[in-house]
């Protein structure tokens, strides 16, 4: 009786052991089982390349960059033209015209996007946005009405005609750009670097906050 109660279970235990493994193998099924420890998983798939690392911390200064140097060399293009039938009459750059603005925000819009992705500075990402916004003003507010004005050629000659010059479509690119890197830099640039004191009084709150499990 003892004999046959010790051969049963003995069979009940070999029946149930495969049945156990698969309850406790990860999810790469009977396979990842079996495979020696501290082997590589196989891959299945071919997973996409890695972002390079200077790409991924510094990309946030292409578009500031480029929108600085089209508000540069806007502001020594022709804002606008007068034309009185077939000749140009007067050619009105961008810089004459608004006391050179632009230049002033290009130059300090690079200074706070460097300070902004390579110093990690939220100031200077504040700072970035506030100077976009004020490029935007001096492009709609102050350029773009005059875009049509004829001035003193226009009370002369009938058929005076001012256009858009190729200096406010550069400026107006630049603009967009440079508000895109201000806005994509204060939601997804890089944050400061905590203290690594800061960093356990900020660990030790998170414990405390948390409920005992």
């Amino acid at each position: 009786m003892d004999v046959r109660v010790l051969s049963s279970g003995r069979a009940h235990r070999r029946a149930s052991a495969p049945k156990r493994l698969r309850n406790i193998a990860p999810s790469g099924g009977r396979s990842a089982a079996l495979r020696p420890y501290g082997a590589p998983a196989p891959t299945h798939a071919r997973s996409s390349p890695p972002v390079p690392s200077v790409l991924r911390r510094y990309g946030l200064l292409v578009p500031a960059l480029a929108g600085s140097v089209l508000l540069v060399v806007a502001e020594f293009s022709a804002l606008y033209e007068i034309r009185i039938i077939t000749v140009t009459a007067e050619t009105v750059r961008g810089g004459s015209h608004h006391g050179y603005a632009l230049l002033v925000i290009a130059l300090a819009s690079l200074l706070m996007a460097f300070g902004a992705v390579v110093g990690r500075s939220r100031p200077a990402a504040a700072a970035l946005l506030v100077l976009a916004l004020a490029a935007a003003v001096v492009t709609l507010a102050i350029d773009l009405p005059d875009l049509d004005e004829t001035g003193p050629y226009g009370r002369d000659y009938e058929r005076a005609v001012a256009s858009a010059g190729p200096g406010f479509y550069l400026e107006t690119l630049g603009t967009a750009l440079l508000l895109v890197s201000a806005v994509a830099i204060a939601l997804f640039g890089p944050r400061p670097e905590r203290a690594p004191g800061e960093r356990g009084r900020a660990r030790d709150a998170d414990a405390a906050a948390s409920p005992p499990a």
